[in-house]
């Protein structure tokens, strides 16, 4: 329960405006947090956001970065960094049903 409560003390939302050919584009920042067990994975538009919320979340308690993330809860996450694609495959899972 302490985990939920330093992840939550460092909500905000932070607007960026974008101009492209004279149309302003106007979106937020995201940040997005899975917790499992002890377990956490981030995910944000910007890396800036991540490391900012990783020193936040060093303040309070000891963690380990293990780096760009491989697996989720039995799920493969591929990244494809040219094409800007991520791909997701539970095929190990179904491997082991059938």
């Amino acid at each position: 329960m302490q985990d939920y409560r330093v992840l939550s003390k460092g909500h905000k939302t932070m607007p960026i405006n974008i101009t492209i050919n004279e149309k302003s584009i106007t979106f937020f920042e995201l940040v997005v947090v899975v917790v499992h067990i002890d377990d956490c994975t981030i995910g944000a538009s910007t890396i800036h956001l991540i490391m900012e919320l990783k020193d936040k979340i060093h303040t309070y308690i000891e963690i380990t970065d293990l780096g760009e993330l491989h697996w989720l809860l039995g799920i493969k996450v591929t990244w494809n960094h040219e094409s800007r694609t991520l791909s997701l495959s539970q095929k190990s899972y179904l491997d082991s049903i059938i």
